[in-house]
């Protein structure tokens, strides 16, 4: 039986997420776009048709701007998966939608707040809800534990001394002033920036504040930075606090990048408050 995606939000990673649907032969799908732009629909559609070397079935559906998305209840009665790739603030209305329409609920996004709100629309659902599951927060999340097994399994131990993560979308060229290319939702990036970082310390959870600790390091004889981000460490902190002395997350950067946010955050004090309209 072919399943059938809902894939909201149709911007680069959505189209992205499609075409990779469309070209493994793990299963079949249809899909179905959502986004607020009907350029971006028509964008999408013709990325994945023309990318992919597989014939599939492509819909698009119009999203009201102001957060009324019960046009979409008919289309999503019919799938079998909502794929939530819109802004991390708008995540717990699509977890309500996939709940009430009977989907499984995938989602990528870092935020915190909203990922603990779907944790609780998520409790005794009949369908799958499965958060955070980008690159980071997602599969260096996956990773980390995947050694952690590893390491309990060769040592027969399970209490660690350190577990560090480190992601980052490094441009091949980054320029002055800001050396960072947005592959990504500018809002997200924000975010990742604005909003404290959790992680373990002396095997107790606990908060950090996001860019408070650049540091250098170099790879492959590659310089580059890293820093405290939100939301990358997932649920780690949570599962791990008590067993690792100290656990974190941190985001690389090409180096200049991180001097240019902190410069940019000091001339305009007032956007460290606006999180949420920024969001909007």
């Amino acid at each position: 039986m072919k399943a059938k995606i809902f894939i909201a939000g149709a911007g680069g990673i959505g189209q992205a997420v499609a075409l990779i649907i469309s070209e493994f032969n793990i299963f079949q799908a249809d899909i179905a776009f959502g986004d607020v732009s009907q350029q971006a629909l028509d964008d999408a559609l013709y990325f994945v048709k023309e990318g992919s070397s597989h014939s599939v079935k492509l819909e698009g559906f119009l999203m009201d701007k102001g957060g009324n998305y019960e046009n979409l209840v008919p289309v999503l009665n019919e799938c079998d998966v909502l794929l939530d790739c819109l802004p991390g603030s708008l995540a717990p209305k699509m977890a309500e939608l996939a709940r009430t329409c009977g989907c499984h609920y995938a989602n990528l996004t870092e935020y915190v707040s909203e990922t603990n709100q779907i944790k609780a629309i998520a409790d005794g659902a009949n369908t799958s809800f499965v958060l955070q599951t980008g690159l980071a927060p997602g599969f260096i999340n996956i990773l980390a534990c995947k050694l952690y097994e590893q390491f309990k399994e060769k040592y027969g131990n399970d209490m660690l001394e350190e577990m560090t993560m480190k992601v980052g979308a490094l441009p091949q060229n980054a320029c002055h002033p800001h050396f960072y290319a947005f592959t990504w939702s500018p809002i997200g990036v924000a975010t990742e920036y604005l909003k404290n970082a959790v992680i373990v310390d002396n095997y107790k959870q606990t908060e950090v504040a996001a860019l408070s600790d650049t540091e250098s390091l170099i790879i492959n004889g590659d310089r580059f930075e890293d820093n405290y981000t939100s939301g990358g460490a997932a649920n780690l902190p949570e599962a791990f606090s008590g067993k690792i002395r100290k656990l974190h997350y941190k985001t690389l950067r090409q180096p200049g990048h991180y001097q240019w946010v902190k410069r940019q955050l000091e001339t305009i004090p007032e956007g460290l408050n606006k999180i949420s309209t920024l969001e909007k």
